[in-house]
C-alpha cells in the first residue's frame, strides 16, 4: 500500500484517494488492515486531515468526503525509493514500446568500458 500511495501522489502531485487506491488494486480490507495495525513512527501512509474539497469537483468518480493519503516522504528510505523507480519503469516500458529505439552510440558490452 505504501508504494502504491507513493507512486500515485507522485503521478498526480497531490494526496491519492480510496477510489484511486482501489482501481489500483488496493482493496478496503487491505487498507482497513494497514491502519488496523499498531501504528507508530515507522507507518509510511497516513489520512490526511486536510480539506480537499476542491478534488471532489474535479475528479468525478470521488465520493464526497472520500478520504485522502499522504506518504512522509522524509521516512521513506532507499530500498523503498528503489522499488517505487522499478515499478514506474516498468510502467513505462508497458505504456511506451520501445522496441524502435536504439542507442545512439552503437551497441556495447560491459567489456568495451
Amino acid at each position: 500500500m505504501e508504494t502504491a500511495v507513493y507512486i500515485l501522489s507522485t503521478l498526480f502531485d497531490r494526496p491519492c484517494f480510496e477510489s484511486e487506491l482501489s482501481a489500483a488494486g488496493i482493496d478496503a480490507a487491505q487498507m482497513a488492515q494497514y491502519f488496523g495495525a499498531a501504528s507508530g513512527p515507522e507507518k509510511l501512509v497516513f489520512k490526511s486531515k486536510s480539506d480537499y474539497k476542491k478534488y471532489y469537483d474535479e475528479i468525478p468518480s470521488l465520493t464526497k468526503g472520500s478520504p485522502a493519503y499522504e506518504i512522509h516522504a522524509e521516512k521513506t528510505d532507499m530500498d523503498f525509493l528503489m522499488r517505487a523507480v522499478n515499478i514506474l519503469n516498468a510502467l513505462l516500458r508497458d505504456a511506451a514500446n520501445i522496441s524502435e529505439l536504439v542507442s545512439k552510440s552503437g551497441n556495447k558490452s560491459l567489456f568495451d568500458f
